[in-house]
């Protein structure tokens, strides 16, 4: 079977003549270990910011829920907590969503 190596890219292009002298080579289609480890340090940190602005919600989910049980939230008093609770989950929603597709889209050469 036949494994194309960064070595035999290097004797590929030297063979053709498309070889430069201190010009990188082409990888084509091998991964650098080093992009490969950015792209993960990157990815679990975004998953576990993301993970913390989820258990912040939730956590006040869970606190307007106990509220709302006990009738504290009316249409003419102190529904304000709850429109700024609306806004802060719907903004950590739409960012993610930007992230997420943001980071996969710089990995593209």
């Amino acid at each position: 079977m036949f494994e194309r190596t960064l070595q035999n890219i290097k004797a590929e292009e030297a063979a053709n003549g498309t070889a430069h002298e201190g010009a990188e080579p082409a990888y084509r289609g091998i991964v650098n270990g080093l992009h490969m480890q950015m792209f993960f340090v990157i990815y679990f940190c975004m998953t576990g910011l993301h993970a913390i602005h989820m258990i912040i919600g939730l956590f006040l989910l869970a606190i307007f829920i106990f509220h709302a049980r006990r009738n504290m939230f009316t249409a003419e008093a102190n529904d304000q907590p709850v429109e700024i609770f609306g806004l802060y989950w719907h903004f950590v929603d739409i960012v993610w969503v930007f992230l997420y597709p943001l980071l996969y889209l710089a990995t593209i050469k």
